[in-house]
């Protein structure tokens, strides 16, 4: 998608100074001017992770995870996933569509896990959200 996530909403910022706010904070405001199609699976774990744009932001991450669904962005293999499955629940309610496809690309997890290296904790976060994600009723 060649537009950012401030013209995707009609609402501009100035980026606060860096001395003025926290990094996560410089950095989600960085990343609303930034053209989605450039985004790294970092910028997409923040910005999932802080539930900015979803609409826009999930399919692009889904596109990703369907290639490998244990990309990492600076933290850890799966952390993107981790990020999407962890996203606002009204996202889901109203995209059922994607909700399917995270629902298919999760589906054997637990099998995947065992050709991948993440520690333990990790492996028990991807898990625990994995099942609360397709606990989730959908009415």
């Amino acid at each position: 998608m060649n537009l950012t996530i401030e013209e995707i909403e009609a609402k501009y910022f100035d980026i606060p100074s860096k001395e003025d706010v926290s990094y996560l904070v410089w950095r989600v405001y960085t990343l609303r001017k930034k053209l989605i199609c450039q985004f790294t699976v970092e910028d997409l774990r923040i910005m999932i992770g802080q539930n900015q744009c979803l609409k826009y932001l999930i399919p692009r991450a889904i596109e990703i995870l369907d290639k490998d669904l244990f990309v990492s962005g600076d933290y850890y293999p799966g952390d993107l996933l981790f990020v999407v499955l962890k996203s606002d629940i009204q996202y889901w309610l109203n995209n059922p569509v994607e909700r399917n496809s995270v629902e298919r690309l999760v589906s054997r997890i637990k099998q995947k896990m065992e050709i991948i290296t993440l520690t333990n904790e990790n492996k028990s976060k991807l898990i625990k959200a994995t099942e609360e994600f397709l606990s989730l009723q959908i009415l």
